[in-house]
């Protein structure tokens, strides 16, 4: 299995039991069901209920998006990696996308 490493700030900001559930969902429903739960959980002052939610959901395209790095036959996308921009409904590009 091959190693895949997360640049966004979530990865840090998340606990590591938080985000063993997140890995653990099995499917896309679950995970967005599970971070919604998390997010209500999460103290105003530290990390705001609707920015844990983006975070954590820009984690998971992270990961998919890494995971999937290469094959042609499924994304075409390689070389992603998220952007360090603001919050303007742009959250990441592809380094470069591949033709099929």
């Amino acid at each position: 299995m091959k190693t895949i490493e997360l640049t966004h700030s979530f990865q840090r900001r998340c606990t590591e039991d938080f985000k063993k559930q997140l890995a653990s969902s099995g499917s896309l429903q679950k995970l967005t069901k599970m971070i919604v739960e998390q997010s209500n959980t999460m103290n105003l002052d530290k990390y705001d209920p609707l920015k844990y939610r983006g975070d954590a959901f820009e984690w998971f395209a992270e990961y998919f998006f890494k995971f999937f790095d290469g094959d042609n036959l499924f994304l075409n996308v390689t070389d992603y990696s998220p952007t360090k921009a603001s919050d303007d409904f742009v959250y990441s590009f592809p380094n470069r996308l591949t033709q099929p």
